[in-house]
């Protein structure tokens, strides 16, 4: 790892490490600017403190509130619920902490973790993910919450809604997936797609289908070509974009 350090750092980048296999050595000690994310506590292993006392930063990913694994039932799951009543971004997975908690200056973050475990598709995770990302930025923040349970912050959630622009992707199923027009995103056939327009202005598309190991993507606009966002919709068997 000290090796991959040394060829990102070569190239202007910075390196980030999972920790589960950091072990004390009195030999080889680990580059002090290595981020490691830290998910869970090995018998004998690197404690986040260890990281910290050696100069690393941390970032939390505790497998016990951050793992979601697309909702299956023999894998750690996590909900919204859980991380909001339960989770302190200064614990670590087995109790672990820092000497300095959610305050000290070693700890660079959360992270919310999502394993393609059942497949879901895009549409369907996008919705699973929404509660566990909003109860992970009250965290993230520390200010204090407006309420205790996650049962009475959920009118107040419900109000405030999704940011300004926002467009769910659709899933197959869902009432008018393929036929609502003025969306970014739309289902055609059995495929989910969505039209995207990037700061340099070119347009991609991106997609994903049952029985796709992972979304992909294609440039449908080379850049300074498209401008403002793209309208995207279905109409018997033709797919449209403008």
């Amino acid at each position: 790892m000290n090796g991959n350090d040394a060829i990102a750092r070569q190239h202007g980048k910075s390196m980030r490490m999972w920790g589960d296999d950091l072990f004390p050595s009195s030999k080889v000690p680990l580059n002090s600017d290595i981020t490691v994310t830290d998910w869970l506590a090995m018998p004998g292993g690197l404690s986040p403190a260890d990281l910290a006392a050696n100069g690393n930063q941390v970032i939390n990913g505790d497998n016990t509130f951050l793992y979601y694994d697309e909702g299956s039932t023999s894998l750690p799951n996590t909900s919204g619920q859980r991380i909001w009543e339960q989770f302190d971004p200064g614990v670590f997975n087995g109790n672990r902490t820092l000497p300095g908690g959610r305050t000290d200056p070693h700890l660079a973050g959360v992270l919310l973790c999502e394993w393609d475990a059942q497949a879901e598709d895009p549409g369907r995770l996008e919705r699973d993910l929404a509660p566990l990302n909003r109860a992970l930025a009250q965290k993230s923040w520390g200010t204090t919450p407006l309420f205790a349970t996650w049962n009475q912050m959920q009118p107040t959630l419900n109000l405030v809604g999704q940011a300004p622009g926002f467009l769910a992707t659709p899933a197959p199923g869902d009432p008018g997936a393929g036929s609502v027009a003025g969306s970014r995103t739309e289902v055609f056939g059995t495929s989910q797609n969505a039209f995207v327009i990037h700061p340099d202005g070119s347009l991609t598309h991106s997609w994903w289908a049952p029985g796709m190991s992972a979304t992909e993507s294609e440039q449908l606009a080379p850049a300074g070509s498209a401008a403002g966002q793209p309208v995207a919709y279905v109409t018997a068997h033709q797919q449209h974009v403008m």
